[in-house]
């Protein structure tokens, strides 16, 4: 499986796990390895839903800063593109022949889900100490919101970002990851609009419109429109992508399971 490969990668870039303090937190590491049992023979459909190299990461990457934004869209982003199946699941379609029972909600915790990367202390206190000295430094806090992130400590995650964007409000990679938090933590509303924003500050960028066609899934119930508009924007900006392809994917499940199936890219 193309996704669970993947993800495998950019999970170990993590390190050393362990269980993280938010008992309704996601196991990435997990969720990757039991992909094939919640999705149901992905690899087998006519077009995969493989997840690109780098998945909603952007393809120009800032300069002068360190990669730890970028690495945290990596980890989280894994999350998103397989949930999509999980979602389609839940509203009467799944991706084979055979009946899938869902996994419960975008935060529900599956059995043997909960492995998240140890969080590092000694560094924590060293990051904050630069932090104090220096309020402005932005390395720090995206240093900090990578740890936290990869430990499944999201609000953590979120509030370090949130703080960078008070300094740098138009930086994509912080408004991408940030979004993918709030997304991990249910604030649907922040995600959007900092997905948003993120489509204004880089409009060639497909990444912002990849990840909103998530969210927009995520709604209950599901706005199968705007799901169609955003994946349909990937494959305007970059149509020849290996992102466009899993976008065109995701397109075919949402005219499946949409009670007005449109006719798109």
């Amino acid at each position: 499986d193309q996704l669970k490969g993947w993800a495998d990668e950019q999970l170990a870039l993590l390190g050393e796990t362990s269980e993280p303090d938010d008992p309704n937190a996601v196991g990435i590491e997990a969720f990757a390895d039991d992909f094939d049992e919640a999705t149901g023979n992905l690899a087998d459909d006519d077009q995969s839903a493989a997840s690109p190299t780098g998945g909603a990461r952007p393809k120009k990457q800032r300069s002068g800063t360190v990669g730890g934004v970028s690495k945290v869209n990596l980890v989280l982003v894994a999350l998103l593109a397989a949930a999509i199946v999980i979602i389609i699941q839940q509203h009467g379609v799944t991706t084979s022949d055979e009946v899938v029972a869902p996994h419960g909600s975008m935060t529900a915790v599956p059995s043997g889900m909960s492995t998240f990367a140890q969080v590092d202390e000694e560094e924590v206190n060293q990051l904050k100490s630069q932090i104090e000295a220096d309020p402005l430094a932005t390395a720090p806090r995206e240093r900090l919101a990578e740890l936290y992130a990869g430990a499944g400590l999201y609000q953590d995650a979120a509030d370090q970002l949130n703080e960078i964007l008070k300094i740098t409000p138009d930086d994509l990679d912080t408004l991408l990851a940030i979004g993918v938090a709030e997304f991990n933590l249910n604030q649907d509303a922040q995600a959007q609009e900092h997905w948003l924003r993120a489509g204004q500050v880089a409009p060639d960028n497909p990444a912002p419109w990849y990840n909103l066609g998530f969210l927009y899934m995520a709604q209950t119930p599901p706005d199968y429109a705007k799901a169609e508009e955003a994946w349909g924007k990937v494959i305007e900006l970059d149509p020849n992508s290996e992102l466009a392809a899993t976008a065109q994917a995701h397109l075919e499940r949402v005219r499946a399971a949409s009670p007005t199936p449109s006719t798109g890219p």
